[in-house]
Protein backbone atom coordinates (compact mmCIF):
# COMPACT_ATOMS: atom_id res chain seq x y z
CA UNK A 1 0.00 0.00 0.00
CA UNK A 2 2.55 2.34 0.91
CA UNK A 3 4.44 1.59 -2.22
CA UNK A 4 1.33 2.60 -4.68
CA UNK A 5 0.58 5.73 -1.94
CA UNK A 6 3.75 6.68 -2.77
CA UNK A 7 3.34 5.93 -6.97
CA UNK A 8 0.25 8.23 -6.96
CA UNK A 9 2.45 11.45 -4.86
CA UNK A 10 5.47 10.86 -7.86
CA UNK A 11 2.48 10.91 -10.66
CA UNK A 12 0.92 14.15 -9.04
CA UNK A 13 4.32 15.92 -8.10
CA UNK A 14 4.81 15.20 -11.88
CA UNK A 15 1.43 16.39 -13.47
CA UNK A 16 1.62 19.40 -11.04
CA UNK A 17 4.81 20.20 -12.50
CA UNK A 18 3.43 19.81 -16.40
CA UNK A 19 0.65 22.22 -15.87
CA UNK A 20 2.71 24.25 -14.15
CA UNK A 21 5.10 24.53 -17.10
CA UNK A 22 2.76 24.74 -19.50
CA UNK A 23 0.75 27.56 -17.29
CA UNK A 24 4.12 29.69 -17.62
CA UNK A 25 4.42 29.13 -21.00
CA UNK A 26 0.97 30.37 -21.84
CA UNK A 27 2.04 33.47 -20.42
CA UNK A 28 5.09 33.79 -21.62
CA UNK A 29 3.33 33.55 -25.44
CA UNK A 30 0.90 35.70 -24.47
CA UNK A 31 3.35 38.48 -24.04
CA UNK A 32 5.49 37.49 -27.46
CA UNK A 33 2.16 38.27 -28.88
CA UNK A 34 1.44 41.37 -27.27
CA UNK A 35 4.93 42.28 -28.14
CA UNK A 36 4.85 41.39 -31.49
CA UNK A 37 1.51 42.97 -32.38
CA UNK A 38 2.93 46.22 -30.71
CA UNK A 39 5.54 46.13 -33.21
CA UNK A 40 3.42 45.46 -36.15
CA UNK A 41 1.39 48.44 -34.87
CA UNK A 42 4.52 50.43 -34.65
CA UNK A 43 5.43 49.25 -37.97
CA UNK A 44 2.39 49.93 -39.67
CA UNK A 45 1.82 53.39 -38.53
CA UNK A 46 5.62 54.44 -39.74
CA UNK A 47 4.22 52.82 -43.01
CA UNK A 48 1.29 54.59 -43.11
CA UNK A 49 3.09 58.22 -42.26
CA UNK A 50 5.61 57.56 -45.17
CA UNK A 51 2.87 56.26 -47.89
CA UNK A 52 0.69 59.28 -46.83
CA UNK A 53 3.46 61.76 -47.04
CA UNK A 54 4.75 60.16 -50.77
CA UNK A 55 0.64 60.94 -51.54
CA UNK A 56 1.06 64.13 -50.66
CA UNK A 57 3.66 65.09 -52.19
CA UNK A 58 2.75 63.49 -55.64
CA UNK A 59 4.90 60.13 -55.43
CA UNK A 60 3.29 57.39 -57.84
CA UNK A 61 2.18 54.55 -55.89
CA UNK A 62 4.22 52.34 -58.00
CA UNK A 63 7.73 54.49 -57.16
CA UNK A 64 6.46 53.82 -53.24
CA UNK A 65 6.22 49.88 -54.07
CA UNK A 66 9.41 49.52 -55.50
CA UNK A 67 10.68 51.56 -52.80
CA UNK A 68 8.63 49.34 -49.89
CA UNK A 69 9.90 46.22 -51.85
CA UNK A 70 5.96 45.67 -52.59
CA UNK A 71 3.22 45.18 -54.77
CA UNK A 72 1.43 48.21 -56.21
CA UNK A 73 -1.95 46.73 -55.31
CA UNK A 74 -0.55 46.02 -51.70
CA UNK A 75 1.02 49.85 -51.39
CA UNK A 76 -2.50 50.85 -52.74
CA UNK A 77 -4.19 49.38 -50.03
CA UNK A 78 -2.32 50.20 -47.53
CA UNK A 79 -2.60 53.91 -48.58
CA UNK A 80 -6.29 53.50 -48.28
CA UNK A 81 -6.00 52.14 -44.77
CA UNK A 82 -3.50 54.58 -43.44
CA UNK A 83 -6.14 57.42 -44.85
CA UNK A 84 -9.33 55.22 -42.87
CA UNK A 85 -7.02 55.09 -40.30
CA UNK A 86 -6.07 58.69 -39.76
CA UNK A 87 -9.70 59.97 -40.33
CA UNK A 88 -10.68 57.98 -37.78
CA UNK A 89 -7.84 58.38 -34.97
CA UNK A 90 -9.74 62.29 -35.76
CA UNK A 91 -12.70 62.02 -35.65
CA UNK A 92 -11.57 60.18 -31.99
CA UNK A 93 -9.84 62.83 -30.88
CA UNK A 94 -12.59 65.61 -31.51
CA UNK A 95 -15.35 63.09 -30.03
CA UNK A 96 -16.63 62.39 -32.60
CA UNK A 97 -16.74 58.69 -32.60
CA UNK A 98 -19.43 56.45 -34.77
CA UNK A 99 -20.29 54.60 -31.82
CA UNK A 100 -24.49 55.45 -31.00
CA UNK A 101 -25.03 56.66 -34.01
CA UNK A 102 -26.85 53.94 -36.01
CA UNK A 103 -30.19 54.41 -37.79
CA UNK A 104 -32.76 56.02 -35.81
CA UNK A 105 -36.10 55.21 -35.62
CA UNK A 106 -39.54 56.78 -36.11
CA UNK A 107 -40.19 59.12 -34.23
CA UNK A 108 -36.57 58.79 -32.57
CA UNK A 109 -34.97 62.34 -32.14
Amino acid sequence: MVEVEKARQVLEAERKEVLDGLRRLAREEQKERLRRAEATRRLAERSWELLLRGKAVGVAVTEMAEAWETTRQRAHSEIRSAETNVKHLAQEARGESKRGRGKQTKGGK
